[in-house]
């Protein structure tokens, strides 16, 4: 397209008199420039509650914003150089009609921001309680963390950009507040897209000595800083709720924290359903397969001795609305208890993931309740079990990496089908 920019091409100069100013009166609400036989047609006014303007290229959409040529310029060349699914794509750069100093880079269309979304959207919402976020809410959240992790690690000083031989990009933070965090609709589906950089730098992207001098920005200084600035949009979409101990320790852990993308993907408010179940799935199998056969018992296990020196997960008022479990040597019923976390385990994989009919008589709600009723009575017992089976290093990653069809553990129980 005429009116893309190579990286660290000058801005363009002011646009031909001659062709603007009649398209420019007859359109009154558009500003309308022509450079390089290249025509941006830009709305005065901005989508509400975002920083950009819609825009026309060619007859097709676009969006654009008002820098400084020098800001847009930089912008323009950090994101040619960004080849990721939600990262803004750039078209081109073209100077303000009405003030030479100032530019309009323009990108691939978007259509809103996070902060225009209902909240609904966005959380599972229950009166005034947010419990944990929506299918949608999971799905952009993880594309948000994934696209700041890409940008992290391609910045000036990084690994990854010398391993691929991909140039990188300069120490320019994103603006992650819900208005710069935008969606793109694309065949019914919403698309989440970053990369509305900044480039001049605050302070708090500036690490002082003891004495209080000011020290060299580095790309540890905008790392860290990203994941806080996501930290508090996230407080910023639930502050008018009473939020789910899930997203409160997701959010106090990116503010807070020594974050790094392998520790984020350990936080369960980030799991969705599935990926819970899953979960405790592995760690059964990993006790399961300590067992010489089906009627060893778990606690002779070397792990099952393990779990049975943790305290339990307090399900117990729970546990108690099921009936009781089979001894599977006696086909006895053993009472319900909860005196570690082995018991709580057992309880999770028999009442989440197998399903089995026969302890579910005392039961009254349906099986797809069971785990909505654990996470609104007990929203912290996922946040203790990741973190204990992390710490023993059980398991090494995230069941958050692992695809629909993909499982490290076995998808089945040796000795009863699970699913």
């Amino acid at each position: 397209m005429a009116g893309r920019r190579r990286p660290g091409k000058e801005p363009a100069g002011e646009p031909s008199g001659k062709f603007y100013l009649p398209i420019y009166h007859f359109l009154m609400n558009f500003i309308v420039i022509s450079e390089q036989g290249c025509t941006l047609i830009i709305e005065s006014n901005k989508i509400p509650g975002t920083p950009l303007q819609p825009a026309t290229c060619e007859g097709t959409r676009y969006v654009a914003l008002s820098r400084t040529i020098q800001d847009a310029c930089n912008m323009h060349n950090t994101l040619v150089m960004c080849d990721h699914p939600n990262i803004l794509k750039p078209i081109g750069v073209w100077t303000d009609p009405s003030d030479n100093r100032k530019a309009y880079i323009a990108v691939a269309s978007v259509d809103n921001a996070l902060n225009n979304l209902a909240k609904e959207q966005l959380f599972c919402i229950e009166g005034r309680i947010c419990r944990g976020f929506s299918a949608l809410g999971f799905r952009m959240f993880k594309d948000i963390f994934t696209a700041i992790q890409y940008v992290n690690s391609r910045y000036e000083g990084g690994a990854t950009s010398s391993d691929n031989n991909t140039p990188p990009i300069q120490l320019f933070p994103m603006m992650l507040e819900p208005r710069n965090i935008f969606v793109k609709m694309a065949n019914g589906k919403a698309r989440v897209m970053l990369g509305n950089f900044k480039t001049k730098l605050s302070d708090v992207y500036v690490s002082r000595s003891s004495r209080g001098a000011r020290r060299e920005i580095t790309r540890d200084n905008i790392e860290k800083v990203h994941w806080k600035e996501v930290g508090h949009c996230l407080t910023e979409l639930y502050k008018t709720y009473e939020a789910s101990r899930e997203l409160t320790e997701l959010a106090t852990f990116l503010t807070d924290g020594e974050v790094t993308y392998d520790s984020l993907l350990w936080q369960p408010g980030i799991w969705d359903a599935r990926t819970k179940m899953q979960f405790v799935r592995e760690i059964y199998f990993l006790l399961d397969s300590e067992r010489d056969n089906e009627k060893t018992p778990f606690e002779s296990t070397p792990r099952g001795k393990v779990l049975k020196k943790k305290n339990s997960l307090g399900l117990l008022p729970i546990m108690k609305e099921f009936s009781p479990p089979m001894n599977e040597n006696t086909g006895q019923e053993k009472p319900i208890k909860e005196n570690h976390l082995l018991d709580s385990v057992i309880f999770l994989r028999n009442k989440i993931v197998a399903h089995f009919d026969d302890e579910y008589r005392r039961f009254k709600g349906s099986k797809g309740e069971v785990y909505t009723i654990i996470q609104s009575r007990k929203d912290d017992y996922m946040i203790t079990l990741a973190r204990t089976i992390r710490e023993l290093g059980w398991i090494p990653k995230s069941p958050v990496t692992r695809g629909k069809c993909s499982s490290p553990a076995l998808p089945y129980d040796r000795y009863r089908n699970v699913g």
